[in-house]
């Protein structure tokens, strides 16, 4: 992957969250996006692995033990969301929605919950309306 972006000269990469708890090498893929991402929005795989709660398994305790303290703090700072001025456009980036990183928008989702996309909420904070969103958490594309 990081060759093929190389390759095709992007300069700019924005993380979607979830860089943990989806294989063996969490303390790996963290250390790739520190150096390659510009920015990195928290998911919910984040919240489970750098929270201070009790594991809910062997897995995720397993996760957490493989992460350095630098690796749960770096985590555990993720912002939730993310607003960037692109060619004029306010994006917001999301790892699943402005409500936080387990509310879901599914396909096709209802009027209200579409234009909800678009407006500030106590997730996001006190920022404008996004003319874009961007989001990675969807399950049924």
């Amino acid at each position: 992957m990081l060759a093929d972006i190389a390759a095709r000269g992007i300069t700019r990469v924005i993380n979607l969250g979830d860089v943990v708890g989806k294989g063996p090498r969490g303390a790996a893929c963290i250390a790739l996006t520190r150096v390659h991402c510009e920015a990195t929005v928290r998911g919910n795989w984040e919240v489970f692995l750098a929270g201070g709660g009790e594991p809910v398994g062997d897995a995720q305790a397993w996760w957490r033990c493989e992460l350095s303290p630098d690796d749960h703090g770096w985590l555990f700072a993720l912002p939730g969301s993310l607003d960037l001025v692109l060619s004029g456009r306010r994006v917001r980036v999301l790892h699943a929605s402005p409500i936080d990183e387990f509310t879901r928008v599914h396909r096709e989702p209802s009027a209200d919950v579409f234009a909800m996309m678009f407006e500030p909420t106590p997730f996001t904070g006190v920022v404008p309306r996004a003319d874009v969103v961007v989001y990675g958490d969807i399950h049924d594309a």
